[in-house]
């Protein structure tokens, strides 16, 4: 059976709770405005360092602020993902 949505909560609190006890300094390293900024430097963090992730999305997030734009930018013969490698790569 599927745990229901209350049910999840429930426990997303709670293991929210044990990792605030247990981590009570913790901070994020990279920089971000939006969730979907955030999943982008979480993704590319797991290539390069978490400074120079933070070097990468400064331009990128400055350029491209929402998920449509990937989509555009497809149009234009260029990805989204081309752009942050290149740019990861330096």
């Amino acid at each position: 059976m599927r745990e229901s949505h209350e049910a999840r909560r429930v426990r997303a609190r709670s293991l929210i709770r044990h990792l605030d006890r247990a981590y009570p300094d913790a901070a994020c390293a990279l920089h971000f405005t939006t969730p979907l900024e955030l999943l982008v430097a979480t993704i590319l963090a797991a290539q390069c360092t978490d400074e120079r992730v933070n070097q990468v999305t400064r331009t990128l997030f400055a350029k491209y602020r929402r998920a449509e734009d990937d989509r555009m930018l497809k149009e234009k013969g260029v990805t989204l993902e081309k752009y942050v490698l290149v740019e990861v790569g330096k």
